[in-house]
Formats: structure tokens, sequence, C-alpha cells
């Protein structure tokens, strides 16, 4: 009961004192993952573009790029990062097209992303995954050209 507390207790008490206090431990997944970086995501949309036989990646980069900006100025952090499988289905409903017939114009798609976080939907995390399905899109260009 006398016996001095152990520095390597004293230095947990701390650490666990100001993760309390709000403060993440420097070992914490919080502080160790790495800021958002604009080139890997263009080689992950240039590689589900290259899978899909599409040689040409400019405007795929730069639709993705205007709606990662969007989300990113509208929620003031990152849009979750898309594992493989989902930014080829997002490139895959970007080449299919829909009623905005295949017009892959960045300006055009602008307008839709900026259409798109305007709208309020139920339970919508507002992932890219969602704005390109197919009747989310339609819709946004409706609401764009009247």
């Amino acid at each position: 009961m006398n016996k001095p507390i152990p520095e390597t207790t004293q230095r947990l008490l701390q650490r666990n004192y100001k993760v309390l206090k709000g403060s993440a431990p420097k070992h914490s997944t919080a502080t160790s993952r790495k800021p958002f970086d604009w080139s890997i995501l263009e080689k992950q949309i240039i590689k589900s573009c290259h899978k899909l036989g599409i040689q040409d990646c400019s405007d795929y980069v730069e639709i993705i790029r205007c709606y990662y900006s969007a989300y990113m100025s509208k929620f003031h952090q990152e849009h979750p990062r898309l594992s493989s499988k989902a930014m080829d289905s997002v490139i895959q409903a970007l080449q299919s097209g829909s009623d905005i017939a295949d017009d892959m114009d960045p300006e055009i798609y602008a307008e839709l992303i900026e259409q798109h976080f305007k709208t309020r939907y139920d339970n919508c995390d507002y992932n890219i995954c969602h704005f390109m399905t197919e009747g989310i899109r339609n819709n946004r260009y409706y609401e764009t050209c009247y």
C-alpha cells in the first residue's frame, strides 16, 4: 500500500486522462490515418477505367474530383474512401449513362452535383454511389433543365 506508483503506471494514467479529456493517444487510428491524397483517388479512378476498357479517363477523373470537392465543401470532411469494387461501379454507371444521354461533360455533371447537394434526402450520407444511381442522376438532370 505504501509503494510508490511505478512510472509506467503513471504514464498510463496520464494518457488515459488525456483520452478522457478528448485528445486521442498517439497510436490511435484517428491520428495515424493518412490525410486525403487526390493522386491516390486519381490512380483508383484510372485503374477502374482501364478495367472497363476506357482509355481517356480525364472526364471521369474531373467528374469524380468535382463530386469529392463538393462533398468536402458541404460536410467539411473527406468523402468516405471507396473500395475498388465500389469505384468500378461508379465508373460503370458513368460509362453507361442515363437519360442524360451519354454526355460525359464535366460541366453538366458539376450542375447535377450542385443540385444533388441542395436536395434533401431521408437517411442519406451523400455518398457518390448514391448520386450515381440512375434515378438520382436523372432527377437532378431534369431539375437543372427545367
